[in-house]
């Protein structure tokens, strides 16, 4: 049975964030990092980071210039929003910033060895490849031997891959990375650090941290303490979520029932195979207290199912199989 001209040869893609880093100074040899606490929590999506620095100006007065570090990849028809909801503080007042292009290439070995496959990026040629980077800049001044404390927020989607021919897929494990060797542009080492990675929504047996001998596990929880830490590359962090997974398409050579697509899935995930069985009617049940209104849909793209209008509360969803199978769990 051949593929549908949709799916036919439809090569591979990506999205999301490269890397992240540490705040990283601009023309200044006399601040000193004293203090970093980075704290990553793991969403099923994206990554919520937050970091607090001290700062000390072990110098005469000055307003230095640094920047936090956003890779990514710009493609021409995708908009670039590698991170979200970026905010800086300085003693806990909100500081301006500006978004400035800098000079990708010191980061190819987060492009060509941590987030392996690029998709769309494999038609240009490797001279002209779109990585990006970032810097999320911002100014702040330093009185004669002050010290301040620097807070930076923001959200960050993993780095995805997929890729594969005509109906079958493989997925690459989302991952996470943190260029904590940005840092080293301040005076001398980082005081002190920590690093804490909290596997919030994701499944901490799962993920994978690099480098991972300095990493403590304690239940959901790694965290990485350090003193006097010049970073390099070989400290930068990444984090995979282990959710690799890839699927081989199963035709029924039957009449599909009406609106039923004609073929199914073998997927191999989380180290054991299982069938992807989409034969099945769905109908949905609203709230009671609007029992007249349709809450609940099925999207175009015919893979699932989503509230409108509502968030969720009192709606059922009956799935009724047009073929008889054994289930053994219901995805989503």
């Amino acid at each position: 049975m051949a593929a549908s001209s949709l799916f036919a040869n439809w090569g591979s893609g990506a999205g999301g964030s490269v890397a992240t880093g540490s705040f990283h100074s601009f023309g200044t040899g006399q601040v000193e990092m004293r203090r970093e606490n980075l704290v990553i929590r793991l969403y099923r999506d994206r990554a919520n980071v937050e970091i607090d620095y001290i700062l000390h100006n072990s110098g005469p007065a000055i307003d230095v210039k640094a920047g936090f570090p956003s890779l990514g990849v710009k493609l021409e028809d995708v908009a670039h929003h590698e991170i979200e909801d970026y905010a800086i503080f300085a003693d806990e007042r909100a500081v301006p910033f500006t978004v400035e292009t800098g000079d990708p290439a010191p980061f190819k070995s987060l492009y060509e060895a941590k987030f392996r496959r690029m998709g769309e990026m494999d038609e240009y040629p490797p001279d002209k490849r779109p990585e990006l980077l970032e810097w999320l800049a911002s100014t702040v001044h330093f009185d004669a031997g002050q010290s301040r404390h620097i807070h930076i927020q923001y959200e960050s989607l993993y780095a995805y891959c997929f890729g594969g021919y005509s109906d079958d897929s493989d997925t690459c494990d989302d991952r996470f990375a943190y260029v904590l060797s940005t840092a080293a542009a301040w005076k001398g080492p980082i005081g002190d650090g920590k690093v804490t990675i909290e596997a919030v929504t994701v499944d901490p047996d799962r993920i994978m941290i690099s480098p991972a001998k300095p990493f403590q596990r304690s239940g959901k929880t790694f965290t990485w303490g350090f003193h006097k830490l010049k970073p390099t590359d070989a400290d930068n962090i990444l984090v995979s979520m282990g959710n690799h997974s890839s699927s081989i398409a199963d035709y029924d050579e039957n009449d599909p029932p009406a609106g039923q697509e004609d073929f199914s899935y073998y997927v191999f995930k989380a180290g054991r195979y299982f069938y992807l069985h989409r034969f099945f009617t769905a109908h949905s049940e609203p709230a009671a207290s609007e029992p007249t209104a349709p809450k609940v849909r099925k999207p175009v793209d015919d893979f699932g199912w989503r509230s409108v209008n509502s968030p969720g509360i009192g709606e059922s969803i009956t799935l009724t199989l047009t073929k008889h199978k054994a289930v053994d769990q219901l995805v989503s």
